[in-house]
């Protein structure tokens, strides 16, 4: 029993400082600017990228990040080797509802202007010509990141659309996730 009562005195006497501090409201967030590299996401194979917290729970994301494929294009018995830039400009807008000091549940939204040198395919999608498609994405994902600033992480789930995304004709959804790490100042 004298353990017992100990026990829950030493948990009240450490819980003290935490309740003070919970009284003391919210803290404003010091480090609005965050640079990180996402895999995934609405960058599609990856991007880097800027946000800007507007509010403690409300971010704008711009990134950019470019890749290439080659291809076999054959044309009566002879192949010929085509590449395909692609460039991906996302932007987005992030949404913390629950969130702490270091952790938050992250739901986005936002437009990626993907654009293609060619007519090309890579795992996701098929672009018809050169020019641009635009991606629509959603997310819902982890976030740590410290208020005062420091090492950012994100980790979720995406839902892609678009037209020829998924299939090779007409409009598609396509499940993906996102990995980003970088830093807050």
């Amino acid at each position: 029993m004298a353990r017992f009562v100990s026990t829950l005195l030493a948990v009240t006497l450490l819980s003290v400082p935490a309740l003070a501090q919970a009284e003391a409201g919210p803290r404003e967030r010091s480090a609005r600017n965050t640079l990180d590299a996402e895999v995934g996401g609405g960058g599609l194979l990856y991007s880097v990228g800027y946000e800007r917290m507007l509010r403690d729970d409300l971010g704008v994301r711009l990134g950019f990040g470019t890749w290439s494929t080659n291809q076999v294009v054959s044309a009566e018995g002879s192949g010929n080797a085509a590449k395909t830039w692609f460039v991906s400009l996302p932007v987005g807008v992030r949404w913390l509802p629950v969130h702490d000091d270091h952790h938050a549940l992250e739901i986005g939204a936002g437009v990626n202007a993907l654009w293609s040198s060619d007519r090309g395919e890579m795992y996701l999608l098929s672009t018809k010509e050169r020019g641009f498609t635009p991606v629509g994405f959603g997310s819902v994902g982890y976030r740590a990141q410290p208020f005062d600033g420091g090492p950012v992480f994100r980790l979720g789930f995406d839902l892609l659309a678009a037209n020829r995304l998924g299939e090779r004709n007409g409009f598609g959804v396509q499940p993906w996730f996102h990995f980003a790490a970088g830093g807050a100042f």
